[in-house]
């Protein structure tokens, strides 16, 4: 059984590492994980149903040489229904997985359900055990029974993860799993355009709970042409004229006091390098406070 260290304050996501039309080889996928080991980024965020199973399975073959299969700390997730046929019929899960969701409800969140997905991805992912397991995205209206939050304890227990936890952007979900006791980990959406965001930081934050902020690059996609060209005025007095929006948004999140780990999603080692060196990056309060104010006072 691996024992897991501390993750650091960048993580990689893989949500389109294995999707179809946007999968990377495997030579690619080392390459992808060798940039993160030589930069410091141990986190690695994946779902069993990122490419129905097959980001998994590229994550433990990019993965194989003992430098690298010790150091990372992998988040996987699970909740979302989806087929789990053979590698070698892999191919056909992606298909079959939008069959799937369109006939039964997409999301389950049995102990039963979490369990089993548990174990297969732990068999995809050629491990014993992982460093957290999490609920993928379950919202206020999706059935969260009290022996699903039960069962993350026998996950703990069984040391098939070393935390248990939950993705979600909703606060009355993240707050029913802090108060089960059963979660030691929150991956939730940090930016300026999400609602709830600061209540579930708070929340984090008194219950000392650490914060894996993904869609940080989220104003990018919502935020109009026009504010967004306002924005990039701004950073020139800061001395900041050659910093991209995107390290600006990594940088806001990674402020934040709950927020342990920012997490970025890509397939290219360059774009990674880039947005790990934001990160370590420090940028004055007062540009936050000016971007907040040109954001919301548009909306």
């Amino acid at each position: 059984m691996k024992n897991f260290t501390a993750f650091g304050n960048a993580g990689l996501g893989t949500s389109h590492i294995a999707s179809l039309g946007s999968a990377i080889s495997l030579n690619e996928a080392h390459a992808l994980f060798r940039k993160a080991f030589e930069l410091q980024v141990n986190l690695i965020d994946t779902a069993d149903t990122y490419g129905s199973g097959d980001a998994e399975r590229l994550i433990a073959r990019a993965t194989q040489d003992q430098e690298l299969k010790n150091y990372f700390f992998i988040v996987t997730k699970a909740g979302f229904r989806h087929l789990a046929l053979p590698a070698f019929m892999s191919p056909l899960n992606q298909i079959g997985k939008k069959v799937l969701q369109k006939i039964v409800p997409q999301k389950n969140f049995s102990p039963q359900y979490l369990e089993c997905s548990l174990h297969r991805s732990l068999k995809r992912l050629k491990t014993d055990n992982v460093g957290a397991f999490v609920l993928h995205e379950p919202l206020a209206g999706d059935y969260v029974p009290d022996e699903s939050w039960r069962a993350l304890e026998r996950i703990r227990e069984k040391g098939m993860a070393q935390l248990t936890g939950i993705s979600s952007g909703d606060e009355q979900v993240v707050s029913a799993g802090i108060h089960s006791g059963q979660v030691q980990l929150v991956e939730t959406p940090v930016s300026y355009c999400v609602p709830g965001s600061a209540v579930i930081l708070n929340l984090c934050q008194q219950n000392n709970i650490p914060v894996i902020a993904n869609q940080v690059f989220l104003p990018l996609n919502v935020i109009s042409p026009a504010i967004l060209i306002k924005i990039r005025q701004l950073l020139p007095a800061y001395g900041l004229e050659d910093t991209s929006l995107r390290e600006i948004m990594i940088g806001y999140a990674q402020r934040k006091p709950a927020v342990k780990c920012v997490l970025f999603g890509t397939r290219k080692a360059a774009h990674l390098a880039h947005n790990a060196a934001a990160v370590n990056h420090s940028y004055p309060e007062p540009l936050f406070d000016e971007i907040n104010h040109l954001i919301h006072s548009n909306q």
